[in-house]
């Protein structure tokens, strides 16, 4: 059943033809944007990250984690993301991090860490000091979760001030049970330790927003929504459940017209009052 719900359900015969199209446009925005490519924030090959600037006046940084289960996938395919948030005055970076089985699940939140701070400093070195909303996608989703989750606990003062999290997966433990563990080797360890679903009295003090595809499985609609109820006590929380869309489809929300564009500005306008 859960190889159904985090695997097999979650394919679609529409996603080859979806990469081709995501790609012309990666190559296009490539050619259209200014851009910093494979920015270094550690030793690990896979540690780095692209910026896409905004057009005219920046008003926020976007920083992204992309989708692949912790095990696949580049940032290189989502750079089309940047498209509209470019033009509307976000400069938004583009994170790769260590893929399993090569490295742990544990080792990879720790190279986000690493990947945040050296963000910040680099757009503070350009003496830029603008709000960071932090945005991830499947696994991304999760990893930014983690690290607010981690922020809240921090004596640092904030690093970012609000997330987007869309198709996440926050309890770890039906994925033991599926062909994805064969690179996680996921331990029950691992498991209570890194599943933010598990988390007891947590107090993040930051706005959250929880985006779904309507038409993706069951357990991936279920955990935004008890991920939403479990945060929805320590702050302000948003969920919705994005019509028509399945798990990689929904990312054209993100340009202009889109949801998720639109909660993202209803963030930024949040954040920055």
């Amino acid at each position: 059943m859960n190889e159904y719900e985090y695997v097999d359900g979650q394919k679609h015969s529409s996603f080859a033809d979806l990469f081709v199209y995501y790609e012309k446009l990666n190559q296009e925005i490539l050619q259209e944007k200014e851009w910093t490519l494979n920015e270094s924030y550690g030793y690990h090959e896979r540690e780095l990250f692209d910026i896409c600037y905004a057009k005219g006046p920046a008003k926020a940084i976007i920083i992204y984690f992309h989708a692949g289960y912790w095990q696949s996938r580049d940032k290189s395919q989502f750079r089309f993301i940047a498209q509209d948030l470019s033009s509307q005055g976000y400069h938004f970076v583009l994170v790769n991090y260590p893929l399993c089985p090569t490295a742990k699940i544990g080792d990879i939140i720790q190279s986000t860490k690493y990947a945040l701070y050296s963000i910040k400093n680099y757009f503070k070195y350009k003496e830029i000091d603008l709000p960071i909303i932090l945005c991830g996608h499947s696994a991304g989703a999760h990893l930014v979760t983690e690290l607010a989750i981690q922020n809240s606990k921090s004596v640092h003062s904030k690093l970012f001030h609000g997330v987007i999290a869309v198709s996440g997966i926050y309890d770890l433990a039906p994925l033991k049970d599926t062909s994805l563990n064969q690179a996680l080797q996921l331990t029950e360890s691992e498991i209570q330790f890194y599943s933010p679903a598990y988390k007891k009295n947590l107090l993040i003090d930051l706005p959250f927003t929880f985006l779904v595809g309507q038409k993706e499985t069951i357990a991936f609609i279920q955990q935004n929504q008890n991920m939403a109820k479990l945060l929805a006590a320590s702050g302000i929380v948003k969920k919705e459940e994005l019509l028509e869309h399945d798990h990689f489809s929904l990312l054209q929300e993100f340009f202009k017209k889109g949801r998720i564009f639109q909660h993202i500005e209803m963030m930024y306008n949040l954040i920055s009052k």
